[in-house]
């Protein structure tokens, strides 16, 4: 095992990218902060805030775009989309991000479930919760199932 350096101070690892880039929130405690970075070749690349954003938190990483939300002075949550450049994107209509795929296919909660990149997708229909995207856009989570004694199950969508 090898141990990496050039980790913000507080990290903790969101994802990792198929190229080994690592994603990042830096949490401060005694400052209460969220930092979101990037991790390449042993340089941490901190990842720009919003405007009205004071803090962020990443969700995940995938083809060099990372996904997560950003929380203001007032403490609303909105998900965002920081691209290949790492210029950032609030997500219409949604608070907060689970994953993202290759393509750029967005999970997330609030609102609107899903995005290709910025723009939203029709909602997933039905009660539940998205976990996990694939490279093919099969989406799992759990959903209630009707005349089951367990009240969530494991679910898949098929998105195209």
């Amino acid at each position: 095992m090898v141990e990496p350096t050039g980790f913000p101070r507080g990290s903790k690892v969101e994802g990792v990218d198929a190229d080994g880039a690592v994603a990042v929130t830096a949490v401060s405690n005694p400052e209460g902060t969220w930092r979101p970075y990037v991790w390449e070749d042993g340089v941490a690349k901190a990842l720009p805030l919003p405007s009205g954003a004071p803090n962020a938190n990443i969700s995940a990483i995938s083809n060099g775009r990372v996904v997560g939300h950003d929380l203001t002075a007032d403490f609303g949550y909105f998900a965002v989309l920081w691209d290949k450049d790492g210029k950032v994107e609030k997500l219409p209509g949604g608070t907060d991000t689970t994953a993202i795929n290759a393509d750029g296919l967005i999970i997330g909660t609030g609102k609107t479930n899903l995005w290709q990149l910025t723009q939203a997708k029709p909602a997933l229909t039905g009660a539940g919760s998205l976990n996990a995207v694939t490279a093919d856009s099969t989406i799992a989570g759990s959903a209630p199932t009707v005349g089951s004694k367990s009240p969530i199950l494991p679910a898949v969508w098929h998105c195209s």
